[in-house]
């Protein structure tokens, strides 16, 4: 859990969301909220990457989930599509146990 400063209040979040520091103002906001998607909320995000394209978020997660149905454990990368209005659909975008990672997931950058 996280309180942070945010325009002379202060912002609360959980370990399924992400903030946005404004280092010119020292101020904190809201960038994702994962509580609307389904089990997401009992998870913890460790990595999160940003598709500066169409907004899509590609999260790694600390331990074993299921996600509307999705699941995987932490040695894989979730895509949640932007469906707009802070509403995302998630998917399994790489099944790291297949692939023969051996460990978990804890930073996400994908390169074009």
């Amino acid at each position: 859990a996280a309180t942070v400063p945010s325009g002379g209040g202060t912002l609360k979040a959980q370990d399924e969301d992400a903030l946005l520091f404004d280092p010119g103002s020292g101020n904190w906001s809201a960038f994702f909220d994962g509580t609307p998607i389904p089990g997401l909320k009992a998870e913890d995000v460790n990595a999160l990457w940003v598709d500066p394209t169409n907004g899509d978020l590609y999260i790694s997660l600390l331990n074993a989930f299921n996600l509307s149905g999705v699941s995987g454990n932490g040695r894989d990368i979730v895509k949640l599509t932007n469906n707009g209005g802070g509403s995302y659909t998630p998917s399994l975008w790489w099944n790291g146990a297949a692939a023969g990672f051996p460990v978990n997931v804890d930073g996400v950058e994908i390169l074009p």
